[in-house]
C-alpha cells in the first residue's frame, strides 16, 4: 500500500508548488484532481513543469478522476476528451503512476462502467487504473469481472472517507 496525499486540497500553491512541498515533507505518492490536471497541462509550460516536478522528486503521481456522471453521448465524449488528453501527456512523460476513478451513483448500474474503464486501459500506456469505493456488491462486481487478474487494474481505498 502506498500512502498519499491529495493535493487539490491545497489551493494556495499551484500544482507544481504542491507537488514539491509534500515530496519534501516525505509523503512517498501525492494525487491532483483529473480536471484540473487536464487544465493545467493545457498550457505548455505548466505541462512541463509537473512533468519535472514529478521527475525530480520521485513521488508516486496520481491523477484522480470522475467516470462520466450520466451514460448520454455528451457526457461520454467529455470523459472520453479529458482521457485522450491525460493519454498524451502519458505518451511525453510517463510519468502517471495511477489514474483513478470515483464513480457516480446514477452510473452504478445498468450499462454499468466496465465499457469505460477498458476504454482508459486501451486509450492511457503505462499507468495502472483503479475505482475508488466500486465492486461493493453483485451487479458492481460483475461490471469488472472481466478486469480480475489484469495487472494494470486495482482499487483506490480513500482512507479519508474514513474520517
Amino acid at each position: 500500500m502506498i500512502q498519499g496525499l491529495a493535493i487539490w486540497h491545497h489551493p494556495h500553491r499551484n500544482m507544481v508548488e504542491n507537488i514539491r512541498y509534500f515530496a519534501a515533507l516525505g509523503l512517498p505518492s501525492v494525487s491532483v484532481h483529473g480536471a484540473q490536471f487536464v487544465n493545467a497541462i493545457a498550457d505548455p509550460a505548466t505541462s512541463d513543469a509537473i512533468a519535472a516536478a514529478v521527475s525530480e522528486t520521485g513521488v508516486v503521481f496520481t491523477v484522480h478522476y470522475c467516470l462520466p456522471r450520466k451514460h448520454d453521448p455528451e457526457a461520454v465524449a467529455v470523459f472520453e476528451a479529458g482521457i485522450r488528453v491525460i493519454a498524451n501527456w502519458q505518451q511525453v512523460h510517463g510519468t502517471v503512476a495511477v489514474l483513478s476513478f470515483d464513480v457516480p451513483q446514477p452510473i452504478r448500474s445498468g450499462r454499468g462502467i466496465g465499457g469505460y474503464l477498458d476504454f482508459v486501459l486501451d486509450t492511457v500506456p503505462d499507468c495502472r487504473v483503479a475505482v475508488e469505493d466500486f465492486g461493493l456488491n453483485a451487479d458492481e462486481m460483475a461490471q469488472i469481472r472481466h478486469l480480475k487478474g489484469n495487472p494494470r487494474f486495482g482499487y483506490l481505498v480513500d482512507m479519508g472517507h474514513l474520517f
